[in-house]
C-alpha cells in the first residue's frame, strides 16, 4: 500500500474469521461496509464514537413578535347614569403576569341628554392609573331612546399603551358620568381588548 490507502475487497460475504479476528469488506449488495466477527455475526462497520464537540455560541435574539390580544370582555345593553360621580358600566380582573408593555382598547356607543354640559367617561386600571376616554358636549337632546332622553348615538374607540413594571392582578373598570347632576348620560355595548406590545421605538419630535 505505497499510497497509504487500504483497499477492501468487494464481496457478498466472507467466511467466519479465525478466533480473535474480524473481517471487514464492502458489501456488493448494499454498497456499505460490513464486519463479521469470529462468532459469525455480521454488522455494519462503524468506527469508535468520537468525543462530543464544544457547544457553539448562542445566536442573536430574534425580532420581537407581533402584538396579540391577550384577553377581552364586553357588556351589551344600555346603562344610564344621572350622577356627577363616575359609575361602572363594565369591569373585569386581569392578571398582568409579566413586566412589559401592554395596550387596552375600548369601543362603545354613548348618548347625552343636554347641549350645555358634558358626557364623561374613563377607564380605571386598578392601582396603575386612570385613563380619560372622552369629555364631550353633544348638540342634540331631542327624541326618545330607551330612557336616555335623546335619540342620538355616538361611537367612541380609544386605545392607549402603558408599561407594567410590577406584575399582578388589576381591575379594569370602564366608567361614565355627567358633568351636570340629573342629566342622563348613557353607555351602550362596550367592548374591551387587552394586548401585549413590544417596547416602543424612540419617538422623534
Amino acid at each position: 500500500m505505497p499510497d497509504g490507502v487500504i483497499r477492501l475487497p468487494t464481496i457478498a460475504e466472507p467466511p467466519t474469521p479465525p478466533s480473535g479476528r474480524v473481517y471487514v469488506w464492502l458489501d456488493t449488495g448494499t454498497g456499505t461496509l460490513k464486519q463479521k466477527n469470529d462468532a459469525g455475526t455480521v454488522e455494519d462497520f462503524e468506527g469508535p464514537q468520537g468525543a462530543t464537540g464544544a457547544t457553539g455560541a448562542t445566536g442573536p435574539a430574534g425580532p420581537a413578535g407581533p402584538s396579540s390580544i391577550l384577553a377581552h370582555f364586553r357588556r351589551e345593553g344600555e346603562f344610564v347614569n344621572t350622577s356627577t360621580t363616575m359609575a361602572r358600566y363594565v369591569a373585569a380582573n386581569y392578571n398582568f403576569a409579566a413586566a412589559g408593555w401592554y395596550a387596552i382598547g375600548v369601543d362603545f356607543r354613548w348618548a347625552y341628554d343636554a347641549t350645555n354640559s358634558d358626557f364623561e367617561s374613563q377607564v380605571v386600571v386598578g392601582s396603575l392609573f386612570t385613563q380619560l376616554l372622552n369629555v364631550q358636549e353633544p348638540q342634540d337632546s331631542g327624541g326618545g331612546g330607551g330612557g336616555t332622553g335623546t335619540n342620538q348615538r355616538h361611537n367612541l374607540s380609544h386605545m392607549f399603551s402603558f408599561e407594567v413594571t410590577t406584575p399582578g392582578n388589576q381591575l379594569i373598570d370602564v366608567q361614565l358620568a355627567t358633568s351636570a347632576a340629573s342629566v342622563e348620560a348613557s353607555m351602550l355595548n362596550c367592548y374591551v381588548y387587552i394586548y401585549t406590545l413590544p417596547a416602543p421605538l424612540t419617538a422623534l419630535t
